[in-house]
């Protein structure tokens, strides 16, 4: 378990690291300090009531730079939250990234439609790791492999965490009807490589 928790605290950091995430946690720690008084599971899980208020805590602009940076803050901030809440658990979070998230998730969730290859264009990633105590390693190669050895014991859920829903409510209700549909089409595939 050392070693997936240390992963997990590997990919938190890199969260901090995104500049626009970093740039606006000053405005917005002070207001998690203050929810997570006491500092208990129960103060941690209700920051999810209060997420939106904090992430308006910041005085950013409105303008298609600022929206644009907003929603990538905002995936920022709902992926550290879910890590946190899940933080002794087999779960993780994670933002696409082909630096944290193991390429067999890429491969579960690749859509062929008329031999073109796409994915969903999640925005975030929420999986399992069956066995997590007994993971070894401390690279997205070790968690790959560890969770292609486990395949068959995956839960793998993806998020869409889009905030401007005029624009983009078509895009999750898509990948929703490709996902979940039961109506079995030539011309569509989920999943890649074996996997789906």
């Amino acid at each position: 378990m050392k070693d997936f928790v240390l992963y997990k605290k590997n990919y938190l950091n890199s969260l901090s690291k995104i500049p626009t995430f970093s740039k606006v946690w000053g405005a917005w720690s002070k207001n998690i300090e203050n929810e997570l008084q006491p500092c208990n599971g129960e103060n941690l899980f209700n920051i999810g009531d209060k997420m939106r208020e904090i992430f308006f805590a910041t005085n950013e602009g409105r303008g298609q730079k600022d929206v644009s940076g907003g929603g990538n803050v905002w995936e920022c901030f709902v992926t550290w939250y879910l890590n946190l809440v899940f933080w002794n658990t087999p779960l993780m979070a994670m933002k696409m990234s082909k630096k944290f998230v193991p390429e067999v998730l890429f491969n579960c969730i690749a859509v062929t439609i008329a031999n073109n290859t796409s994915n969903t264009e999640s925005d975030i990633l929420v999986f399992n790791v069956p066995h997590y105590e007994e993971f070894k390693g401390n690279n997205v190669n070790d968690l790959n492999n560890f969770i292609t050895q486990n395949i068959q014991k995956i839960k793998l859920w993806v998020i869409q965490c889009k905030t401007n829903w005029a624009d983009n409510a078509q895009v999750p209700m898509l990948w929703d009807l490709v996902y979940s549909s039961s109506i079995n089409r030539s011309n569509v595939t989920v999943g890649n490589n074996g996997l789906s």
